[in-house]
């Protein structure tokens, strides 16, 4: 989605001749969990210049209120691919 998005948006910048490179920049808002290397290799290319992980507290908070779709706790995945951003 987020390579559709920014495909999307430099298109119309180069429509109405703006500088996609120069002055177009993006944030992502993520629970994280997805912050795989490939991802992590993509942000440059999408111009994503912040990220912002969100995470529900203490490790023991945030697996009670973020589990994975099958009860699988989070926090450990998340906390390490935000490792891996910064």
């Amino acid at each position: 989605m987020i390579d559709k998005v920014t495909n999307g948006v430099r298109e119309i910048f180069n429509e109405l001749k703006l500088n996609f490179e120069g002055d177009y920049t993006a944030s992502l808002i993520t629970n994280g969990s997805l912050l795989s290397a490939a991802v992590l290799e993509k942000l440059k290319e999408w111009k994503i210049r912040m990220v912002q992980v969100t995470i529900d507290g203490s490790k023991e908070v945030h697996n009670l209120r973020r589990p994975f779709k099958g009860g699988n706790p989070s926090f450990d995945i998340v906390f390490e691919n935000f490792m891996n951003l910064i």
